[in-house]
C-alpha cells in the first residue's frame, strides 16, 4: 500500500461510510413501512439485516485480502458499500432489501480491512490514525443521523437514503490510486506446502537436518577419545 496524505485521506474517506448508511435508515423505518405495507417484522428485518451480514460476512474480509489483495478487497467492500446505498431506492421492497444485505456486505468487508490498512498506511502512530478513524465513522454516523429525516420531507424518502450513495463513491475515486499495481497477500502456497500464514513454519522446516551419517561419525572419534583414557 502506498503511503502518505492520499492514502490517509482515503482510508478516513471509507471509515466515514461504515456507519453512516446504517444510521440514516432507522429514522425513516415508519415512513418507509407505511409507503410500502411493510409489517413490523419486515421492518425490523431492515435494521438487522446489516448487522446479520457484518457477523456472517466479516470473517471472510482477511481471505478476500489475502487471495486479492487488501487494497482491492477494501476497494470491494467500498463499492458495495456505494451500490447498496444507491439501490435502496430502486424497485420498491425489494430492492430495499437487496440494497441492504449488499450494504452490510460491503461494510461487513470494508469494516474488518481498515484497521489494517490504517496500520499500513500509518505505521508510525497507528493508534492516532486509528482514533481518528473511529472518529470520523462515529461522526458521520451521527450525522447522517440528523440529517436523513429533515433530507426526506424535501426529496422524499428512498433518495433520502440513496443520497449516502455519494460519499461512498467518493471514497471509492479516491481509494482507486491505491489499488492500482496492488497485488495479492502471497497466499499461495511455497515450497513445503505452508503459507505466509502459517508463520515461521517453513523456515524452520527448511534447515537441513543432521544427516545419520554425521550422526554416526560422531560415535567413534567419542569412543576413541575414551579408548585413549
Amino acid at each position: 500500500m502506498r503511503r502518505g496524505a492520499l492514502a490517509i485521506v482515503a482510508l478516513l474517506a471509507i471509515a466515514a461510510n461504515l456507519r453512516g448508511p446504517l444510521t440514516s435508515l432507522p429514522p425513516l423505518v415508519d415512513r418507509i413501512s407505511e409507503s410500502l405495507g411493510l409489517s413490523s417484522v419486515a421492518a425490523g428485518g431492515l435494521t438487522s439485516l446489516p448487522l446479520l451480514c457484518m457477523g456472517l460476512l466479516a470473517p471472510l474480509a482477511p481471505r478476500l485480502a489475502v487471495r486479492y489483495g487488501l487494497e482491492k478487497a477494501l476497494g470491494l467492500g467500498i463499492a458495495l458499500i456505494a451500490v447498496g446505498t444507491a439501490g435502496r431506492a430502486l424497485a420498491g421492497a425489494p430492492g430495499l432489501y437487496a440494497g441492504t444485505v449488499v450494504l452490510g456486505t460491503g461494510i461487513a468487508i470494508a469494516g474488518a480491512l481498515v484497521p489494517a490498512a490504517v496500520r499500513q498506511a500509518v505505521p508510525g502512530n497507528i493508534g492516532g490514525a486509528t482514533s481518528l478513524s473511529n472518529v470520523v465513522t462515529m461522526t458521520m454516523a451521527a450525522l447522517a443521523a440528523a440529517t436523513v429525516t429533515p433530507l426526506a420531507d424535501r426529496v422524499g424518502a428512498p433518495a433520502a437514503l440513496a443520497v449516502w450513495a455519494i460519499p461512498a463513491l467518493a471514497a471509492l475515486v479516491l481509494w482507486i490510486p491505491q489499488m492500482r499495481g496492488s497485488a495479492p497477500s502471497d497466499g499461495r502456497a511455497r515450497p513445503g506446502g505452508r503459507t505466509p500464514a502459517g508463520g515461521s513454519a517453513p523456515a524452520t522446516n527448511s534447515a537441513p537436518a543432521p544427516s545419520r551419517a554425521a550422526a554416526g561419525s560422531s560415535a567413534p572419534a567419542t569412543d576413541s577419545a575414551g579408548a585413549a583414557g
